[in-house]
């Protein structure tokens, strides 16, 4: 199933169509971002994975697992992401 996937998003040439704008940012706010990101990603990956494989229940954990994102500060990630992309489009 996989590799039926991964060939027909070469056949529509959808990989690599859709790159996202290169974003510069200030020194602090990279440093922000970075350390943000890197705790959110590893928190949605754990619980992607988690739900992935069957343990817990999306529909009863999901307002926990977006508050929780809130609560590392995931509106602050975008705010620092949206001023880069002002930024971009100027």
């Amino acid at each position: 199933n996989a590799k039926q996937g991964i060939a027909l998003y070469q056949e529509k040439n959808y990989i690599g169509s859709c790159n996202l704008p290169p974003l510069s940012y200030e020194a602090d706010e990279q440093e922000r971002f970075n350390k943000l990101n890197g705790d959110i990603t590893t928190y949605f990956y754990e619980i992607y994975q988690k739900w992935t494989m069957g343990d817990g229940d999306i529909d009863a954990e999901w307002d926990s697992f977006v508050g929780q994102l809130k609560q590392m500060g995931l509106d602050e990630m975008m705010q620092i992401q949206r001023k880069a992309y002002d930024r971009f489009q100027q």
